[in-house]
């Protein structure tokens, strides 16, 4: 599934018996007879959505929110889902700002993102967080030196929560990446596999200047490779 605008929905489907063109999609609703259900259900409580399918100008939010502001970032690459962003690895960036709707506290939320690594295994880099520069959270995702998964999470001042997870992110290839909080616990999961809990998590900070950012941490340790399609939702989405 890709949602490719706040209103347009992508559904790969890798094949269809003979003669059968009809796909119908449910949720919550034995009852339904069209999609109606399921595409409310996709939109409900979602936050922002970036297509990064931008090729000039602003990072766009599809749901109207909250837009960013590009540095040095290359537009129009391939993507997973049509055009992406590439990130060199040595300053670019997009930043949102602080938004309110951010700070989640100790409410759930769930995170979405595609991401292509170019740099080898080796080095630490930070694709997608809320945060101050070079400081604590209240929350931020990247590749550890191992190239797996690295959550981090602040509650209250610094990072309480870092987590190296076992989640490989391979060199040159795709990975879909997923975080789920659901009361304290929090799910992350890469191309569909999960790793373990994270749990007790507290209460996420809302300490000094944070900034939602695509493609790095604060003044160092950039991301490497291309991002695309990243959502935010307050709530958490679950596999049905």
């Amino acid at each position: 599934f890709f949602q490719e605008t706040d209103t347009k929905f992508r559904i790969k489907i890798p094949s269809l018996p003979a003669g059968d063109t009809n796909v119908n999609m449910y949720y919550g609703n034995t009852l339904a007879t069209n999609a109606v259900d399921s595409f409310r259900f996709l939109k409900s409580r979602i936050i922002s959505y970036y297509t990064l399918n931008e090729s000039s100008g602003n990072t766009i939010d599809r749901c109207g929110k909250y837009n960013g502001t590009v540095t040095g970032a290359a537009y129009s690459q391939t993507g997973r889902v049509n055009t992406a962003y590439g990130f060199g690895g040595d300053g670019d960036r997009v930043d949102f700002g602080q938004q309110a709707e951010f700070d989640f506290g100790n409410s759930n939320f769930t995170f979405s993102l595609w991401v292509y690594p170019t740099e080898a295994v080796g080095f630490y880099e930070y694709f997608f967080g809320y945060v101050q520069n070079d400081s604590a959270g209240p929350w931020l995702f990247g590749r550890n030196t191992s190239g797996n998964l690295r959550v981090l999470m602040a509650h209250p001042t610094t990072w309480d929560t870092l987590v190296d997870t076992t989640l490989s992110m391979p060199t040159n290839n795709w990975s879909h990446i997923v975080i789920v909080r659901n009361g304290t616990n929090v799910y992350p999961y890469v191309n569909n596999s999960a790793g373990a809990p994270i749990t007790n998590v507290d209460t996420l900070s809302t300490q000094a200047t944070r900034t939602l950012k695509i493609g790095t941490y604060g003044s160092g340790e950039y991301f490497q490779g291309t991002i695309d399609e990243v959502g935010i939702w307050n709530r958490a989405l679950t596999s049905d």
